[in-house]
């Protein structure tokens, strides 16, 4: 698969190059993200900590524009779930306590993502929540802190608040990631 990762200032960029290593992967800054998209079978969105989202739309207005219009599948990780969010209308909070660690998360919705997991562990890293979804996304997966999985109604474009790249030894966010994968493979065919 061909995908395009876009770091937004991640420090976690190696341990999810290493979940992407069967596959062709280009990685490009939120500033330089190619205008069409199209030759790309699947888009990934890191995390960062650099600056928020909110404060920040002029900065990533490429990228933010890039999710409204591209119809590449789109796969938001944190700071990249933030993004999606903001890109279609839900709304986030600042949090004044980082949440950081391994957290359970719970299904409120079924969906292919969630194909050969029970109880879900995931990292998290983060200072904002995605408190409503507005109108064009559904959640999937929460926490007691928020929304943690959501996806698109109509396109294929989801967002992961935690980190998949990080301890698969001991969180399930790498299997989540790998069923996605799975699912963009086969809509590629």
């Amino acid at each position: 698969m061909n995908i395009l990762l876009v770091d937004n200032g991640t420090t976690y960029l190696g341990a999810l190059q290493f979940l992407l290593h069967e596959h062709e992967v280009i990685t490009s800054s939120y500033k330089d993200i190619p205008v069409d998209t199209s030759q790309y079978d699947l888009i990934i969105l890191s995390g960062g900590h650099n600056f928020s989202v909110i404060g920040n739309q002029e900065k990533l207005e490429r990228e933010i524009n890039t999710v409204r219009t591209s119809n590449t599948p789109i796969l938001g990780i944190c700071f990249g779930f933030e993004l999606i969010g903001y890109a279609f209308g839900a709304h986030l909070s600042h949090q004044l306590n980082k949440e950081k660690g391994i957290v359970t998360i719970a299904k409120v919705s079924s969906d292919p993502i969630f194909t050969n997991t029970h109880t879900i562990y995931v990292y998290e890293s983060h200072r904002w929540v995605v408190s409503d979804l507005g109108d064009q996304l559904v959640a999937l997966a929460k926490s007691p802190k928020g929304i943690e999985i959501f996806r698109h109604r109509d396109r294929m474009i989801y967002g992961f608040q935690f980190h998949p790249e990080m301890f698969p030894d001991r969180t399930d966010g790498d299997e989540l990631f790998s069923n996605f994968i799975r699912i963009v493979d086969k809509i590629k065919l």
